[in-house]
C-alpha cells in the first residue's frame, strides 16, 4: 500500500540510477582490465590483450561511452604492439631458419629473408634482435663470399702457355668481397690437401715453367669473420711449340750433313736450343736431334737429302742398246737417266722411268737418236721425288763411263776383293787391293776415269781414299764399295771397334 504512494517519476529516477551504476561498474571492469596490461608487452601477453578487446566489444554502446578515451588508446597501442611483435617474430624466425653452411643455392632464401625484413615498419625492425639481424647480414656476406669463390677459375689456352715469363694461373673474382674478408692464395702439393693457413697470401699466384700447379684459394676473414673453406684449381702451363726445320741439303755420298742449316720457330727470347743435323740415307732425309728445355714440345721437320755420287747404278752395252740397272731408292717417285757420249759435254735426259717398282731398263736412244755403238757413253741416274709438282733430286748416281759395243775398249764384268769384311780398331788403316774381270779379254778397259773408284756410305765410321786406303774413324759398321767405270761393284763391310 505504501509503495503505491511513491511517485512513478521517483521510481523511474531510481531505476535510471541503478542502470547507470551497472554501466559504470561494467565500464570500470573493462578499464581495469585494460590498465592491468603490462607496460612492456611481450607476445605471451597477446591473450590478455585479446581478452581486453573482447570485454570492451561485449559492452553496450552506453557502457563503451563510459570507457575513458585514454584507456581505449592504451588498448589500441597494446594491439599494435602485439602485431609488431608478431611481424618481427615471423621475420626473425625466417632469418634464424637460414642454414649455417650457406651455398649459392640458398641465395633465394636469403634474399627472401632480407625482403621480409625490409618490409617491416621501423617499429617492427626495432623489435628484431641485433643478433638476429647480424645473422642475416652474415648470411648475405657468406653469399657474396660464395659468389666470389665461384668466380675463381683456372686460366687456359694461350694464357697459360710457356713464354719465358711469369704467367697468372687463375682468373680472380670480379665480385668485391664484403668488409672483413680478403681473397688469399697458396700453392699446394696436390688437389686434396690444403696448405697451412700461414702459407696463404694476397698475392695472385703465377708460374713460369711448363707443368701442373695446384692453386688453393679462400676468402680469409678478419677477427670478426671466419675463413671460407679453401678450394683448389689445378692449372697446367702448356709447353710451347718449338719447330725445328732442317733445310734441304746436297751432300756427297757418305758425307755427313752440314751443321747449322736449319730454322727454329717458337723459341722464346733468352732460351737456347741445341740442334744436331744428321742424314738418313735410307729415306733421303736430313733429320735433327734437338735438345731443348722441358718447357717445349719439339717438332722436327726433316729436310730433303740429295746424295751425289752414290754407287747405285751400273750399265753394259747390249747390241745397239744400253742395259741400265740401279738400286731402288726409298721415297723415290721415279728415275731419270741422263746420257751422252764421252767428251761431248752434253748429257741430256735420255729416259724417265716413273714409279718405284722397276730397277732396270733398256736405253735405246741418246739425244733422240739410236745409240752410236762406236762411241763410248757417259751416263748417270737420278732418283727423284715430286714436291709441289716439281722433281726434287734424292740421289744422283756416280758418273758411269761405258765402252761402246763396237769400240776398241771393253767394260768391267766383275770386281772382287780378297776379304768382303774387315775389322779395324779406331785410327787404324788398311788398303784394299781389288781385282777386275773384263767383259772381253781382247780389249782394253775404257780409261775415261780411274780403274777403281771407292765410296764409303758413312765417313764418320770409315773413310776410303782414291787409292783404296781405309781409315777407321769411329765405332760402328759401314759398307764400303769398290766400283768400276761402268758401275759394276763389290761391297766390303768394315767394323770399327
Amino acid at each position: 500500500a505504501r509503495k503505491a504512494l511513491v511517485d512513478d517519476g521517483d521510481l523511474e529516477k531510481l531505476a535510471a540510477a541503478e542502470t547507470k551504476i551497472a554501466d559504470l561498474e561494467a565500464a570500470k571492469a573493462v578499464s581495469d582490465q585494460i590498465n592491468a596490461l603490462p607496460s612492456n608487452l611481450a607476445l605471451n601477453d597477446k591473450q590478455a590483450v585479446e581478452a581486453a578487446r573482447a570485454a570492451y566489444n561485449a559492452l553496450t554502446d552506453a557502457r563503451k561511452a563510459l570507457v575513458d578515451d585514454g584507456d581505449l588508446e592504451k588498448l589500441a597501442a597494446a594491439e599494435a604492439k602485439i602485431a609488431d611483435l608478431e611481424a618481427a617474430k615471423a621475420v626473425s624466425d625466417q632469418i634464424n631458419a637460414l642454414p649455417e653452411n650457406l651455398t649459392l643455392d640458398d641465395k633465394t632464401t636469403v634474399e627472401a629473408a632480407r625482403a621480409a625484413y625490409n618490409a617491416l615498419s621501423d617499429n617492427q625492425k626495432n623489435l628484431v634482435a641485433p643478433a638476429t639481424l647480424n645473422k642475416l647480414t652474415d648470411a648475405e656476406d657468406k653469399l657474396v663470399v660464395a659468389q666470389a669463390m665461384s668466380e675463381v677459375s683456372a686460366k687456359t689456352g694461350s694464357d697459360v702457355t710457356y713464354n719465358g715469363g711469369p704467367l697468372q694461373l687463375i682468373n680472380t673474382p670480379t665480385t668485391d668481397l664484403p668488409n672483413g674478408y680478403t681473397m688469399k692464395y697458396a700453392f699446394g702439393t696436390d688437389a686434396t690437401t690444403a696448405p697451412e693457413a700461414d702459407q696463404f697470401t694476397s698475392e695472385v699466384p703465377t708460374g713460369e715453367n711448363a707443368g701442373t700447379y695446384y692453386v688453393w684459394y679462400k676468402a680469409a676473414g678478419d677477427g670478426d669473420h671466419a675463413d671460407s673453406t679453401p678450394e683448389c684449381k689445378t692449372v697446367s702451363i702448356a709447353k710451347a711449340k718449338l719447330t725445328v726445320t732442317a733445310k734441304n741439303q746436297t751432300v756427297n755420298y757418305g758425307s755427313p750433313a752440314a751443321q747449322g742449316k736449319y730454322t727454329v720457330k717458337g723459341l722464346v727470347d733468352g732460351d737456347t736450343v741445341d740442334v744436331q743435323l744428321y742424314t738418313k740415307i735410307a729415306t733421303n732425309e736430313v733429320k735433327a736431334t734437338v735438345k731443348a728445355s722441358a718447357n717445349y714440345k719439339v717438332k722436327v721437320v726433316s729436310g730433303i737429302l740429295t746424295i751425289k755420287g752414290a754407287p747405285i747404278a751400273k750399265a753394259q752395252p747390249s747390241g745397239s742398246n744400253m742395259l741400265v740397272s740401279y738400286t731402288k731408292v726409298q721415297k723415290a717417285d721415279g728415275y731419270d737417266i741422263f746420257a751422252g757420249y764421252c767428251g761431248s759435254g752434253s748429257y741430256p735426259l735420255a729416259k724417265t722411268i716413273k714409279g718405284n717398282s722397276v730397277t732396270a731398263t733398256k736405253l735405246t736412244k741418246i739425244g733422240g737418236k739410236a745409240i752410236d755403238t762406236k762411241k763410248n757413253v757417259f751416263l748417270y741416274v737420278v732418283a727423284y721425288k715430286m714436291v709441289n709438282g716439281k722433281k726434287v733430286t734424292l740421289v744422283r748416281s756416280a758418273s758411269l763411263h761405258i765402252a761402246g759395243a763396237n769400240t776398241k775398249y771393253t767394260n768391267a764384268k766383275s770386281v772382287k776383293v780378297a776379304k768382303t769384311s774387315l775389322t779395324l780398331k779406331k785410327g787404324k788403316t788398311t788398303t784394299l787391293k781389288p781385282t777386275m774381270t773384263l767383259v772381253s779379254s781382247r780389249k782394253k778397259l775404257i780409261s775415261c776415269t780411274d780403274k777403281f773408284r771407292y765410296a764409303s756410305c758413312n765417313k764418320n765410321i770409315a773413310k776410303v781414299d782414291a787409292s783404296g786406303k781405309i781409315t777407321a774413324v769411329g765405332k760402328g759398321t759401314v759398307n764400303l764399295y769398290v766400283y768400276a767405270t761402268n758401275g759394276v761393284k763389290t761391297k766390303v763391310v768394315v767394323t770399327v771397334k
